[in-house]
């Protein structure tokens, strides 16, 4: 997100996003070995405690927050808008797998899982987050509407 203007003077730390990516990356890939939904489940509930700004009650948060200080990890703060974009994407994509998973539809729900997963993992291990560039695209494209009403 370093590339866009600042949308919310909140900061974030992305070494702790990057090593809860991590725990969701982990959580997706027992679901999709084990086909057990508890782990979305888990999923959905610590995503909305942190959508609600209740970071000391989601447990992956928590953990990510005890390994960086246990690792002196350094802390780098970038921007939260795009971050919290991608949380409610990430909500959206557990509540599909969920969805799926009550219609019998495992094969969706496991591809939603793997789609997921993938987008994950480029952000925990590569530090590229999907949900942040599309988060660049459609301010862009509000920005270009609300310009083109003027």
């Amino acid at each position: 997100m370093n590339s866009a203007c600042p949308i919310s003077y909140e900061k974030i730390d992305t070494t702790t996003v990057r090593l809860g990516s991590i725990f969701v990356s982990l959580l997706l890939l027992f679901y999709i070995s084990t086909d057990l939904i508890f782990f979305i489940y888990f999923l959905v509930f610590d995503i909305l405690v942190r959508i609600l700004r209740l970071n000391r009650f989601s447990l992956i948060w928590y953990i990510s927050k005890i390994i960086q200080k246990f690792f002196n990890l350094p802390s780098r703060s970038e921007d939260a808008a795009a971050k919290r974009f991608t949380l409610y994407l990430a909500l959206f994509f557990s509540a599909f797998v969920v969805f799926f998973a009550w219609l019998l539809h495992f094969e969706l729900a496991l591809l939603t899982a793997l789609l997921f997963a993938s987008c994950s993992l480029t952000e925990a291990i590569v530090g590229f987050c999907v949900g942040c560039k599309m988060y660049q695209i459609v301010r862009r494209l509000d920005f270009y509407f609300c310009k083109r009403l003027i």
